[in-house]
């Protein structure tokens, strides 16, 4: 009895998995449409900087986004340390960060392929 309630319960977890799949799939599909008036901006010769910034942390977002679903869909440790790679790298372009927090980033990144390339 509780082993078939168990079972229950699991389908469940990953009917729910599945309905959070969707949700960010809509809301991926929702942002890259969103993200064609801007991309109009880019053929603009003189671009300010900030323009190109936000754009880039906007690509870097949905990017993340995917990493994501895709982690919804495969739970594996490979597709997790994907995510926290894009993360840390959308930190490092986007942010304003020191030459210390830069060389962090570059360290952990570092360890983190390591970590990847020990779990294949």
């Amino acid at each position: 009895m509780v082993s078939k309630a168990k079972k229950i319960i699991l389908k469940l977890c990953n009917l729910l998995e599945l309905c959070m799949g969707a949700i960010v799939l809509f809301g991926l599909v929702c942002s890259i449409f969103c993200m064609l008036p801007a991309i109009h901006s880019l053929l603009n010769p003189i671009l300010p900087f900030h323009e190109l910034s936000a754009f880039l942390g906007t690509v870097a977002e949905i990017v993340i986004g995917i990493e994501f679903l895709k982690m919804l869909c495969e739970p594996q440790a490979e597709t997790i340390i994907e995510v926290i790679i894009f993360m840390i790298a959308r930190h490092m372009i986007i942010a304003e960060t020191s030459s210390l927090e830069n060389l962090l980033a570059v360290i952990s990144i570092g360890m983190l392929f390591a970590m990847r390339k020990y779990l294949e």
